[in-house]
C-alpha cells in the first residue's frame, strides 16, 4: 500500500465513512485502489445499508442487546433513516472456516435514497456511539449498501 493510502487510513480518511467503522468494505476498497463510487443522485430511490458484525467473545449478551438498542436510538433519532433492524448469527459447524471472521449479527438500515444514507453516516452521534462501542468492545464489520432485494 503506498504511503498516501497509509496516511489517509491514519487520518480517518476515505471521505465520508460508514458511521461503524472506517474498516469493512470501505477499507477493502480503498486499500485496493477501487476508484470511489460516483457523488449519489436524488432519485436513487430506497437504499439498504447491510452490515455484519463480529463481536468479541468477551462482550456478554445483555451488552450486545444494549449495542443494538443504543444503535436504533441514535439512528432513529437522526430523523434520516426509515427502519433499522437485526438479527443474531445462526451459527454453524463450518463457521470456523469463514474467511473474513465469524458473524456474531446483520444489520439492516433502510434510508429514502443514497444522499440520505451519505448524510447519516456523517451524522455525529453516530460517531460518538461507534467511539463509545469501539472502546467498550473492539467489533469488526463488513457493509454493502443496495437497493431492497426481492427474496
Amino acid at each position: 500500500m503506498s504511503s498516501e493510502h497509509t496516511s489517509a487510513r491514519s487520518r480517518g480518511g476515505f471521505g465520508r465513512r460508514s458511521f461503524l467503522v472506517a474498516g469493512g468494505a470501505a477499507a477493502l476498497a480503498f486499500g485496493a485502489g477501487i476508484p470511489a463510487a460516483a457523488a449519489p443522485r436524488a432519485d436513487d430511490g430506497t437504499v439498504v445499508h447491510t452490515l455484519v458484525f463480529s463481536f468479541p467473545d468477551t462482550m456478554p449478551d445483555d451488552q450486545r442487546n444494549q449495542f443494538f438498542g443504543e444503535m436504533r436510538d441514535v439512528i432513529m433519532g437522526s430523523g434520516l433513516a426509515q427502519d433499522i433492524d437485526h438479527k443474531p448469527h445462526l451459527r454453524l459447524p463450518d463457521d470456523a472456516y469463514a474467511p473474513v471472521f465469524v458473524a456474531g449479527a446483520i444489520a439492516e438500515i433502510r434510508c429514502q435514497d443514497l444522499a440520505t444514507l451519505q448524510r447519516l453516516t456523517g451524522y455525529q452521534p453516530l460517531a460518538d456511539f461507534r467511539n463509545k462501542w469501539q472502546a467498550k468492545y473492539p467489533y469488526k464489520v463488513v457493509w454493502v449498501n443496495h437497493q431492497p432485494l426481492s427474496v
